[in-house]
């Protein structure tokens, strides 16, 4: 028995340490993987702003936006809609835009009903579904 015992001790202190690597190990730094290092040919690019060779700045509209319901090009004048609330005063200038790009300017001259008003076209042209917007 005194044997018997004494292999089950030395088994049991066998085991608890095997038991204990994988509580342990994770911790120590042999089971780390050694992290890639970024070479200069993986180096992210240069901000936007470092590469850009013009100084076009995008800002949201701040004044009411409106759409060109009808026109009238022989009499170079169209009737504007506008969100309930967000028509513009009279003599205001507002900015033609068609497929983003700039068509002309127009000016309210009224009257206005509702969420309607009208325009005299000063410059450029204007077509139905156009966006209107103070610049």
């Amino acid at each position: 028995m005194k044997n018997g015992m004494a292999r089950f001790g030395k088994n049991a202190a066998l085991l608890a340490v095997i038991g204990a690597l994988p509580v342990a190990a994770p911790g120590c730094g042999l089971w780390k993987k050694e992290s890639a290092k970024p070479t200069a040919a993986k180096s992210a690019p240069p901000p936007a702003a470092e590469t850009a060779k013009t100084n076009l700045v995008i800002a949201p509209a701040t004044g009411p936006i409106g759409k060109v319901a009808s026109v009238n090009a022989q009499a170079k004048f169209a009737v504007l809609s506008f969100p309930i609330g967000q028509v513009p005063r009279k003599e205001t200038k507002l900015t033609i835009y068609r497929a983003g790009t700039k068509a002309g300017e127009i000016k309210i001259t009224g009257p206005e009903q509702d969420t309607l008003t009208v325009g005299d076209i000063i410059t450029g042209t204007a077509e139905a579904g156009d966006e209107v917007r103070v610049d």
